[in-house]
Parts: structure tokens; C-alpha cells; sequence
């Protein structure tokens, strides 16, 4: 929600999929592409906007309470 990109470790399946989906954030394997992901957002203020709009806007359509109230719901009827 605070428009910052995220940047995961590619393990972390359940994160990654959140950035793909989202289009908030960029993974990482080691090191190396840690560093490379973190420059390529600090030198892209632009990308780094988009990125950060993208995931406040996949966070409000997907977990806004009265979302995830109606999801919780349809789990318990089911």
C-alpha cells in the first residue's frame, strides 16, 4: 500500500507469484540479480512509480476486506 516495488527471493514461490500477478515487484536468485533489480529500480523512477501503483492497485482489488470477507464466506458455505 505504500507504492513501493517489492523485491522477493525467487524461492519465495507465494511472493513471487504476488509480483508477477501484481506487476509490484521484481525477484531475485542470489546476489548478483539482487543487486541488478535494486539499480535497475533506483534508476528508473518511472518504473518504479508503475510498479509501485500497480501493487497498491492489486492489494485494494484483492484484499480489501470486503473482498476477502466474501471469499472467507463462500469457503465456509463450501
Amino acid at each position: 500500500m505504500a507504492r513501493t516495488p517489492a523485491l522477493v527471493r525467487e524461492t519465495a514461490a507465494v511472493l513471487q507469484d504476488h509480483c508477477r500477478k501484481s506487476g509490484g515487484g521484481l525477484w531475485f536468485r542470489h546476489y548478483p540479480e539482487f543487486e541488478e533489480e535494486l539499480l535497475r529500480l533506483l534508476d528508473d523512477p518511472a518504473l518504479r512509480r508503475r510498479m509501485g501503483d500497480a501493487g497498491r492497485d492489486y492489494v485494494r482489488r484483492e484484499y480489501a476486506w470486503p473482498i476477502v470477507e466474501r471469499r472467507l464466506q463462500r469457503a465456509l458455505e463450501a
